[in-house]
């Protein structure tokens, strides 16, 4: 998973964009999770958060699930705090 912009500490206002993959056959199936909750409607590779604010803070990662292998595989944890 990659995270734009890297830096931990963004500015209200910002725009936050995540990108994850994974080598997969089939392609896997992708899923967004924030602070240990999924995300809905969140199941493409790349998402991108606009104007964000101070409730945007917390944990991002990514899931990616083979339905071949019934194998998930969870991404490192990206830590956002949005400043005011």
């Amino acid at each position: 998973m990659t995270q734009t912009p890297k830096d931990s500490f963004l500015k209200k206002g910002s725009n936050l964009t995540f990108s994850c993959s994974a080598q997969s056959d089939p392609p896997a199936q992708l899923r967004w999770m924030f602070n240990g909750q999924e995300l809905p409607q969140k199941t493409t590779a790349n998402i991108t958060l606009t104007n964000v604010e101070e409730i945007n803070s917390g944990n991002y990662s990514c899931v990616a699930y083979n339905t071949k292998t019934n194998r998930y595989v969870f991404s490192s944890v990206a830590v956002v705090s949005v400043l005011g």
